[in-house]
């Protein structure tokens, strides 16, 4: 690709010249001011294209979206915009790409329109207005986060590449519906709930609900690491943390880390990482411990080498996340207004610690969540899906459940038409990729089949344990509220184990691919997953 020349501007007529000269000013002027204000701008113009192919997506990318989309234009093609969009403009002329960084307090946004051709000249200028946001950082996450952590995996993936995160709950071939030698089924992973307090507000949270339960008379520390002791003996191998509070956010969680890891049982860990990125929340649940900023706890966690940290991540762009997690309605004093930033440098810290490092075999201890996929972020979820994978961080995304507030957002997404469509074909292009970067290979796809969570390993955890909430009660999974026990205390953990679905899916079944019992003929339709494997096996010549 040639990486010169790629604009030209021709000959204007005088009236188009002395504009442009005026428009010239006008810019660095503008651009003084900002930088004396401490403002933001990364932004200039594009003129018509000719002579270089500007569609490679690094190299050459016009125009940078905070969602994430990136408007590119090929040979000839004039670069319109009849939107305001907040963006990244960048302007590569012979000189290379024009940009003006600076700290933001103010939000640039970024309009690009076409004027009328004149003579065989097309123009296109672009009107800069402001508002004020109070923000101090970027709209969108992806620049920094691309600079920060490195790429892992450019090109395909190695042989033997192990597509999972360690401790998550997906069991392999060879274990489940393996039994002890008494018989019994083992159980072979749990979720559960470490805490009660939970600083955000997610609008589809499947646990903080009181259609899900009431915690009126919670379990204590004690009583969850007796249970996990003696699942143990029933054939526990790992654990993951879930709700219902944000268990960082629990002074003893750390402590109860330490507790678990020494019985040899692997952790994964689902957290929002505002603790793990913010100094004063680390040091505020941790300080009883010597831990006062959240590197040192990340560095504590990272000493605990069966921990997993499942980062919840639902997009790039920072409102976008605000909403998910409810902070958009916080008042500006609140810390956890800066929540995206916390997250990021999360993110930061758990890679500089590790929890990504590449070991030839083993799967990563490091994942992205971007659960529930909604119809708002639908269309950024592949970007997510290849940023994460190709640094070695496992990148899980599903559509929602129908438990606690999940059952709201499921009637909300009815209203979007052709949503689901959306959703598949979402899963086709994650898996067409998956394949062919040797994530999946295509003799796995074609056994195992279409997993809940797109270009993932398949899900069989209701077929390998059941989920214990705070209140004592067990339940199917995450996703759905069926109660195999109303209290764990009351029924003891082999009996709440043995005598549910789940048990007689472990004991009896034979698939290995158990799909989504919470949300298969409920949220996702029953050809759903059919759809896709169709469309796969078709792009790859299968019939």
């Amino acid at each position: 690709m040639k990486k010169s020349s790629s604009f030209k501007r021709g000959k204007l007529s005088p009236s188009f010249s002395e504009r442009g000269k005026k428009m010239k000013i006008i810019r660095l002027v503008l651009i003084l001011v900002l930088v004396v204000m401490n403002f933001s701008l990364d932004v200039s113009y594009a003129l018509h294209v000719t002579g270089c192919d500007l569609s490679g997506r690094d190299a050459d990318t016009l125009v940078y979206l905070n969602t994430g989309e990136c408007l590119r234009v090929e040979v000839g093609e004039t670069l319109i915009v009849n939107r305001k969009i907040s963006a990244t403009v960048r302007h590569r002329a012979d000189w290379g790409y024009s940009r003006f960084p600076v700290k933001s307090k103010l939000k640039v946004r970024i309009l690009l329109r076409k004027i009328e051709a004149t003579s065989e000249q097309n123009i296109v200028f672009c009107m800069l207005s402001i508002c004020t946001t109070g923000r101090k950082e970027e709209d969108s996450s992806l620049a920094f986060l691309t600079k920060k952590i490195p790429v892992v995996f450019p090109n395909k993936f190695p042989e033997g590449h192990v597509n999972n995160a360690k401790y998550w709950g997906h069991i392999s071939r060879e274990e489940l519906h393996s039994c002890l030698p008494d018989g019994t089924a083992k159980l072979l992973t749990m979720d559960i709930d470490i805490g009660n307090k939970c600083s955000l507000c997610c609008k589809h949270c499947f646990r903080r609900d009181e259609r899900v339960d009431v915690i009126n008379n919670p379990l204590s520390h004690e009583e969850i690491v007796g249970y996990i002791r003696e699942a143990k003996d029933l054939g526990l191998k790992e654990i993951k943390i879930l709700g219902r509070g944000d268990p960082f956010e629990n002074s003893r969680f750390l402590e109860f880390l330490r507790e678990v890891t020494a019985m040899d049982i692997g952790i994964a860990v689902f957290t929002k990482g505002h603790v793990l990125g913010c100094d004063q929340l680390a040091q505020e649940y941790n300080e009883h411990l010597g831990i006062n900023s959240s590197w040192e706890l990340v560095q504590a966690v990272k000493e605990l080498d069966k921990v997993s940290i499942l980062l919840g991540f639902n997009s790039f762009n920072r409102k976008m996340q605000e909403s998910f997690v409810g902070v958009d309605a916080y008042p500006e004093t609140e810390l956890l207004k800066d929540y995206v930033v916390f997250r990021d440098r999360a993110l930061v810290y758990l890679v500089k610690a590790g929890f990504n490092d590449y070991m030839p075999g083993e799967a990563t201890k490091l994942g992205m969540i971007a659960a529930p996929i909604k119809p708002e972020n639908v269309d950024e979820i592949f970007e997510l899906y290849t940023w994460a994978r190709r640094r070695n961080i496992y990148m899980v995304s599903c559509p929602t459940g129908i438990s606690g507030k999940g059952e709201d957002e499921h009637e909300r997404e009815k209203l979007f038409e052709g949503y689901i469509p959306r959703l598949e074909d979402l899963w086709v292009q994650i898996y067409v990729w998956a394949i062919e970067q040797n994530v999946v290979s295509l003799d796995t796809f074609k056994r195992d089949g279409v997993a809940l969570y797109p270009g993932c390993h398949v899900c069989n955890q209701t077929a390998a344990g059941f989920y214990l909430h705070l209140s004592g009660q067990v339940n199917l999974c995450p996703g759905r509220v069926e109660i195999f026990s109303k209290d764990i205390r009351e029924d003891g953990l082999k009996k709440a184990w043995m005598s549910s679905v789940n048990y007689k899916r472990a004991k009896y079944g034979s698939k290995f691919n158990y799909r989504c019992p919470a949300r298969d003929g409920y949220s996702l339709s029953d050809d759903f997953y059919s759809n896709i494997e169709a469309k796969v096996l078709k792009k790859f010549g299968v019939s």
